[in-house]
């Protein structure tokens, strides 16, 4: 017999059934700019809720942008400050210029290393100097 569940991964949000409640609250606060903290056991669908939520939030209000996060791939300090700067730039950011300012603007105190594919802003990987996050005390 084969087991209809499936437990790796995300799942299609059309799957996510039982939840309307809490795709309710999590849009609306989504779309207020509230922050979220959303705790429950292992497997619960605690990330799809979330993405589904995100992507609702988004089609209801097109200046909002949502940035997801695995913290799982930061493994120090420096490649947890390089993580956020990428990721928060990858949602943030539409062009290679407009990337570049949002670097400019907000972190300027730091030595980042900046590299850039061919392709879309998301080929660009930005890395924190370990000298810099040493001397902050974070």
């Amino acid at each position: 017999m084969e087991i209809p569940f499936n437990y790796s991964g995300t799942i299609d949000s059309q799957k996510l059934v039982g939840y309307q409640t809490e795709l309710e609250q999590l849009t609306d606060s989504f779309l207020a700019s509230k922050n979220i903290i959303l705790t429950a056991p292992r497997k619960c669908g605690k990330t799809s809720l979330l993405e589904r939520a995100a992507s609702v939030a988004m089609d209801k209000d097109e200046s909002i942008r949502i940035c997801r996060i695995d913290f799982s791939k930061a493994k120090d300090m420096p490649s947890f400050h390089s993580l956020v700067i990428q990721e928060v730039l990858n949602s943030v950011a539409s062009s290679w210029n407009e990337a570049a300012d949002l670097l400019k603007v907000h972190f300027t105190g730091l030595n980042l290393n900046l590299s850039m594919g061919t392709g879309d802003i998301t080929e660009m990987k930005v890395t924190v100097d370990p000298r810099d996050v040493e001397s902050s005390g974070s």
